[in-house]
């Protein structure tokens, strides 16, 4: 029996809007016409099925629990058939769009299970959790050391922050929920490496607030923590500005050079002339006492 899997399910097909949705009635699906494996399908003979079948994929996926995994209420796997009684589509839709898609693109991801396979994130609580004959089978791979396995991983890469250690009835229920996104799936443990490094969320800000394990199950908490909100900023150092000199700051300086009353005229002169330019030489501000020492020995020459 085969298992399909949409391919980048919270990446490409959920946003900030759905992940706070809990059953979703639509589905965001990418609009781009340009891309290799689009071009793939609509260039084969039997491309319209093909694609029309892959639309309804979609649409069906982003109702299963968890989204983007192709698994009846039930936790076993759809097929061709199951989806064209549900959508009342055509057979041959599905059986081509499986076939062409998971050979031709990396759109669908496959996997071999038992004729018996049942999706532990689809079963009641009490089957999943409590054990009832199925923790040993399918829901093993959640937990580690009688705690999920999210909550060992957060307690291990949690660094200074506290540590859960126990999950109530509460906690398992939202762990349930967020299982059910694919983009918190895949991306919970660097979310938890990078919270880690934060500042921010280690307590330096003004409210002196620190990141737990409950706020990592927020719904969009992770994907905010991907987008780099909670990231540690480098601040670019202020250059201090340089003070242009006024006249008076000429003439004191001419006078300093050994220049007379004779000389004032010149440097007034020479002040109002690269006061026009910024004081700049080559477009950068230059050291104007150099400057005039210079202009100043040349006029005297």
């Amino acid at each position: 029996m085969k298992l399909f899997s949409i391919n980048k399910w919270g990446e490409l097909f959920e946003n900030n809007r759905s992940r706070t949705v809990k059953d979703l009635d639509w589905v965001s699906i990418p609009n781009r016409h340009d891309g290799e494996n689009y071009t793939k399908i609509v260039s084969d003979k039997d491309g319209a099925e093909i694609f029309s079948g892959w639309n309804l994929i979609v649409q069906v996926a982003s109702k299963c629990k968890p989204r983007g995994v192709l698994v009846k209420d039930s936790g076993q796997p759809h097929d061709s058939a199951s989806l064209s009684m549900k959508t009342r589509a055509p057979k041959s839709w599905f059986d081509k769009a499986f076939s062409f898609i998971s050979r031709h693109t990396d759109w669908l991801l496959v996997k071999d299970v038992s004729e018996d396979y049942q999706h532990p994130d689809s079963l009641p609580p009490d089957k999943c959790e409590e054990g009832n004959g199925r923790e040993g089978k399918e829901g093993k791979g959640n937990t580690t050391g009688g705690l999920p396995k999210e909550v060992e991983f957060w307690n291990l890469n949690c660094g200074t922050l506290s540590k859960a250690l126990s999950v109530n009835d509460d906690r398992s229920k939202r762990l349930r929920q967020r299982r059910q996104d694919s983009f918190w799936v895949a991306n919970f443990e660097q979310a938890v490496k990078r919270v880690a490094q934060s500042s921010f969320c280690i307590g330096g800000n003004d409210r002196q607030w620190k990141a737990d394990f409950d706020w990592m199950l927020q719904p969009n908490v992770v994907a905010k923590i991907m987008e780099g909100k909670y990231d540690n900023r480098i601040s670019t150092p202020i250059k201090p500005s340089i003070k242009l000199p006024t006249e008076i700051d000429v003439l004191t300086y001419c006078r300093e050079k050994g220049g007379t009353e004779k000389d004032w005229q010149f440097a007034k002169d020479w002040h109002r002339r690269m006061l026009n330019r910024g004081y700049k030489i080559n477009g950068r501000i230059c050291d104007w006492k150099i400057k005039f020492s210079a202009d100043f020995a040349a006029q005297r020459a």
